[in-house]
């Protein structure tokens, strides 16, 4: 997922978001990930997928912490913040995926981009 969802490093950090999100949406979409999504639920305990969720999340909060324009390494609180947002995101393709808004919406409510 973390190659599907790479961005063009020479786009602007919200253009970045935003294109990644739209990835992201696209690849929750397809029915391969939708069966992924649905058996994770279920075997969320088991250690090598949540390894695996993880490291996916962490590569995600790492693209968006590395296109915050910051000063020197981010504080705890800026970290925080974006693995929340990663959380949120990730519910959000959930609800969307049983709710079926369009994906530019979604993207949208996800990015402030409206």
């Amino acid at each position: 997922m973390q190659v599907v969802t790479e961005t063009d490093p020479d786009l602007p950090p919200l253009e970045r978001l935003s294109a990644g999100l739209d990835r992201y949406l696209e690849y929750v979409e397809t029915p391969r990930a939708r069966l992924r999504h649905r058996a994770a639920r279920g075997i969320g305990s088991d250690p090598e997928v949540a390894a695996i969720v993880e490291d996916v999340r962490a590569a995600m909060a790492g693209r968006i912490l590395d296109d915050l324009p910051l000063k020197g390494p981010p504080r705890p609180a800026v970290r925080i913040a974006v693995r929340g947002w990663v959380g949120f995101a990730e519910a959000a393709s959930l609800e969307w995926l049983e709710r079926r808004s369009s994906r530019a919406t979604s993207c949208a409510t996800c990015s402030s981009r409206r």
